[in-house]
């Protein structure tokens, strides 16, 4: 009977393979549900993680717009100091319609916050949520001391900046091949109109290279009761100098232009930014989505070959759909109460001559063009079509429309290489010419870090600021006095 029993028990214990099944399903859903709690809550820790890094950086934004807002200069300084914000990052301000400190500042018209903003970085040529830099910007309001502050600072800068891009410049030629070589550019302009091509200016530059050693020769200097020219040359040697020296052959001096740019001082300053506070505020943006190059033809639909100096069957291009809007506006300097925006869309048309016989690729110009431009987007679109040049062929002659019968044509006309070198005498200074500025050499043996540039530049700014200050001052007790008798 106990082993009948037992038996029974056995058959009992035993389950049938449906409740098994079921059994261990019902398991893998709970486990599988776990590891999906598991995984939402990673996501949602990773998330509230991100979201107070971006609520900790938006706080950095708004307490720094709150505080130049406020008034409160001493927390802001000990803010700047203790954080160490970037206070030209515009899209992490314009994402939460924050304007840039210093537009902030330029706006409640503290000079004091602009001087510290100016030591701790910030850039008076970045641009703002209304696209225009802050420079621009503080043209439209009333006080002078302060964008007389901003267009010195940007002086400085541009200054430093130039430095480095002379040191790339002086690597980019010494890559450029043929080693030696002698060019020619002529420019002109000229207009349909009889008798007035006559009075357009024009020039000639005339290039020699060897190695790292360059020289151009040009005549044209700039204009005063005409156009005014003298004999000039540019030359870049690494043995004598790292910068340039810019000579006049028929005065016989030269001088050092690094050098030559960090003697600024205000009175030079002061005559470009008094035509720059009296002008309104311009800027031009290119529409280049619908451009295209069109092959030239003629009457009876053949395709359009020219000579272009020592270069033949140079192919003719029409460069088309290519728009521009320059945006202006003009500032109301009585009430300061803003200023007028106007727009004006115009189509520029381009003739271009491209030759397969030129040795060069036009790609080569891209390196030297981003030295040259200075705004990046410009340079993106330059490079955008130097690279859809049919063929991969130079444009050896551009005729370009300024104004309606007004053109202006750039022409590639000499390109030679050179077996013989130069002579010495040709990227040197003759040595009966008088220096304008102390000796190259000694220049050169004291160059310093960027950090110690840097701390000269601030140097400057607190020395200028207390000038101004006190020239404006001087300058509205003259007209008080004058008002009184």
């Amino acid at each position: 009977m106990s082993k009948k029993r037992n038996g029974l028990k056995e058959k009992n214990t035993k389950k049938p393979k449906n409740e098994t099944k079921n059994i261990n399903s019902n398991q893998n859903q709970n486990n599988s549900k776990t590891k999906t709690k598991n995984k939402t809550q990673d996501k949602n820790k990773s998330k509230n993680q991100k979201n107070n890094k971006k609520n900790e950086e938006t706080t950095k934004e708004k307490e720094i717009d709150l505080l130049i807002k406020k008034g409160k200069y001493t927390e802001l300084k000990k803010y700047l100091k203790v954080k160490q914000p970037d206070l030209n990052e515009s899209e992490k301000y314009h994402k939460q319609n924050l304007e840039l400190p210093l537009v902030t500042a330029v706006k409640v018209e503290d000079l004091k916050k602009v001087k510290l903003l100016l030591k701790n970085g910030a850039d008076p040529l970045v641009k703002t949520i209304s696209r225009w830099t802050v420079l621009q910007e503080s043209n439209l309001y009333k006080r002078e001391d302060i964008s007389l502050l901003l267009y010195y600072s940007c002086q400085l800068r541009s200054n430093q900046l130039y430095h480095e891009k002379i040191k790339t410049l002086v690597k980019l030629v010494g890559e450029i091949e043929p080693e030696s070589f002698d060019l020619k550019i002529r420019w002109k302009i000229s207009t349909l109109v009889p008798f007035i091509s006559f009075f357009c200016p024009s020039d000639e530059y005339h290039v020699r290279k060897q190695g790292n050693k360059l020289r151009v020769d040009f005549t044209m200097i700039g204009f005063g009761k005409g156009w005014k020219r003298s004999k000039m040359t540019i030359i870049l040697n690494p043995e004598i100098s790292n910068d340039i020296v810019v000579v006049d052959n028929e005065k016989k001096e030269y001088f050092n232009l690094t050098q030559q740019m960090q003697q600024l001082q205000l009175k030079d300053v002061k005559k470009d930014f008094e035509f720059f506070r009296r002008t309104n505020n311009v800027k031009v943006i290119f529409d280049v989505e619908e451009a295209s190059f069109v092959r030239k033809k003629s009457i009876f639909g053949k395709k359009k070959v020219n000579k272009v100096g020592l270069f033949e069957n140079c192919k003719i291009y029409d460069l088309k759909n290519f728009q521009y809007i320059a945006i202006m506006r003009d500032i109301d300097r009585q009430k300061w109460s803003g200023a007028k925006v106007l727009k004006k869309k115009k189509k520029l048309s381009c003739k271009l001559y491209l030759s397969k016989e030129f040795p060069w690729q036009p790609t080569i110009l891209l390196p030297f063009l981003k030295i040259l431009i200075p705004e990046h987007h410009i340079y993106e679109l330059v490079e955008k079509y130097v690279h859809t040049f049919p063929n991969n062929s130079f444009p050896v002659k551009v005729v370009a429309t300024l104004f309606p019968a007004v053109y202006m044509t750039v022409e590639v006309f000499h390109l030679k290489k050179r077996k013989k070198k130069f002579k010495k005498n040709v990227f040197l200074v003759p040595k009966n010419y008088i220096c304008l500025n102390k000796d190259i050499k000694e220049v050169n043996n004291q160059e310093k870090n960027n950090e110690e540039e840097k701390g000269e530049v601030e140097k400057k700014l607190e020395e200028n600021v207390e000038r101004v200050l006190e020239e404006k001052g001087e300058e509205k007790d003259k007209e008080n006095e004058k008002m009184d008798y």
